[in-house]
């Protein structure tokens, strides 16, 4: 599934590391849509930013925890 990042996101201006997305969310980043370009396994030190489409993995209720 997926979201956007929006000026009230708790991932604003971190990247995939330091939001802790997958340690405490359980879920995985596949990709990140920015300005209609799509990059695929983004690298940990990629940061967030507003407008941004994340695209994730993980079990079901894990992904609806996160969201």
């Amino acid at each position: 599934t997926s979201f956007v990042i929006d000026k009230k996101s708790p991932y604003i201006n971190k990247t995939i590391e330091k939001s802790d997305i997958k340690r405490t969310g359980k879920c995985m980043v596949i990709a990140i849509e920015r300005n209609g370009i799509e990059t695929f396994n983004p690298p940990l030190n990629t940061m967030f930013e507003i407008d941004d489409i994340v695209w994730i993995v993980g079990e079901k209720s894990n992904v609806k925890d996160l969201l």
